[in-house]
């Protein structure tokens, strides 16, 4: 099922129809002007809106021609907002597009432009102060990054970057294993985790 508004629009004595499917009358909660179509919760219970059902996958399609088109759609396994054509989704908020998905799957922060190189352009964050991330995890938790060349199994873990919040201390992993240790007094550890003597623990 689909709710699909681009067949035409006609108006007579107080009564619109859209297509063939959709047929609105002067007053009605959901109605036509002059800005489109209305549907306006005056009268009706909170949280009212537009709802769309369907036995299988109902789908809204905002069209711009034949083929270029926006579908949010829903199934049994879960919702679906995406682009029909080669071109991307925006998101944003106060009119700005804060959020673009480009055609080629790249997600993009504060920008529409896909501007890094090839080993670095999944994921951009743009901005013309400073700009970072941030990662925040429970006081006796990890913050990490992993690095994997497998979707299963532990090469889904062959490099970690983490930092531990029980003892305050960064860690570096290569090839699955904890490789170097930067602890809460500066010292570093490679190859342990276990701290030298007290005359020479600094590395």
């Amino acid at each position: 099922s689909s709710a699909l508004f681009n067949e035409g629009l006609r108006v007579t004595a107080g009564v619109t129809t859209i297509g063939t499917g959709l047929t609105i009358t002067t007053g009605a909660k959901a109605h036509w002007s002059g800005n489109g179509l209305i549907f306006d919760p005056a009268g009706v219970p909170s949280n009212g809106g537009l709802t769309l059902k369907g036995h299988s996958n109902p789908t809204i399609n905002v069209s711009l021609g034949a083929t270029n088109s926006v579908q949010i759609r829903t199934n049994a396994t879960g919702g679906l907002i995406r682009t029909t054509g080669a071109y991307p989704l925006i998101m944003g908020t106060n009119q700005n597009e804060n959020v673009t998905i480009t055609s080629g799957g790249h997600l993009l922060l504060n920008t529409t432009t896909d501007y890094a190189d090839a080993n670095s352009d999944d994921l951009q964050i743009y901005g013309t102060g400073d700009t970072g991330m941030s990662i925040t995890s429970g006081s006796s938790s990890y913050g990490s990054i992993y690095f994997g060349d497998s979707t299963s199994g532990s090469a889904r873990n062959a490099g970690i970057l983490r930092y531990g919040h029980s003892g305050n201390s960064m860690e570096f992993w290569t090839s699955e294993s904890q490789r170097m240790t930067l602890d809460s007094s500066g010292r570093l550890m490679l190859g342990t985790t276990t701290e030298g003597a007290a005359h020479a623990n600094n590395l």
